[in-house]
């Protein structure tokens, strides 16, 4: 069972404040269509993990790389709506929130790549192959004895213009630091180390919107009634 992803919270914010800046309402009123921004993201989301996984051994990399840089910026815009919109706590005490869990973590670290790929143009993906090569080994006097296959582990960046590979791609077990003008002090950078680095796209990517759509979900019903659920942890 997945990790139940809880938003961080300022301990004196009250549930209807929640309630309402998630919904846009001021004076009793919704200045918009409640929830569209967060069904917006959650959809963006999701047909961005669906055209990453629809490219694996059809598209090229750079079409999986797209599609995985859309997702990055869609779980960016939820967080930043988490953080400004509902959470009432400052950057530092949020994302040190974040940090408390895993899935929390991650979310931090996504951000953290998203800012390297969209500041630094880094590529942001990497194809991990076993290479074998077999080997004859002989005595002093050229007699044959057996065979043997090595294998080795050999990681490389995604080639963009060849086939994305079809068990798809992993996160960089490294990424550039951060440039002069983006320095990082959030701590995400560590957040990614931790629970990023290496981990394949494909199973963080849907974890990672499974647990943001239940932490804020909103449901309307055939009469265009709106219900709301959101998890919280205060801080």
């Amino acid at each position: 069972m997945p990790e139940s992803f809880e938003i961080p919270v300022a301990s004196d914010r009250p549930l209807e404040v929640i309630g309402d800046s998630a919904i846009s309402l001021v004076d009793g009123k919704a200045e918009s269509t409640p929830g569209w921004e967060w069904a917006m993201m959650m959809s963006g989301l999701s047909s961005a993990i669906k055209r990453y996984n629809a490219a694996l051994g059809v598209k090229t990399s750079l079409e999986a790389r797209i599609a995985a840089g859309e997702a990055l910026w869609w779980i960016a815009s939820a967080n930043e709506f988490l953080l400004g919109r509902i959470s009432g706590l400052r950057p530092a005490e949020y994302y040190r929130g974040l940090g408390e869990t895993k899935t929390g973590r991650q979310i931090g670290g996504l951000v953290y790549l998203r800012n390297r790929a969209g500041h630094q143009f880094i590529k942001g993906l990497s194809v991990t192959d076993e290479v074998s090569q077999k080997l004859a080994i002989v005595d002093d006097e050229g007699n044959h004895l057996r065979d043997v296959t090595l294998r080795r582990t050999v990681t490389y960046p995604m080639r963009p213009h060849m086939t994305a590979p079809s068990g798809g791609f992993r996160f960089p077990d490294a990424l550039p630091p951060a440039s002069s003008n983006h320095r990082e002090t959030l701590n995400r950078d560590r957040y990614y180390s931790q629970e990023l680095a290496g981990g394949l796209v494909h199973q963080v990517l849907p974890s990672i919107h499974g647990a943001l759509d239940r932490a804020l979900h909103f449901d309307w019903d055939a009469e265009d009634h709106l219900s709301m659920s959101v998890l919280v942890r205060r801080m």
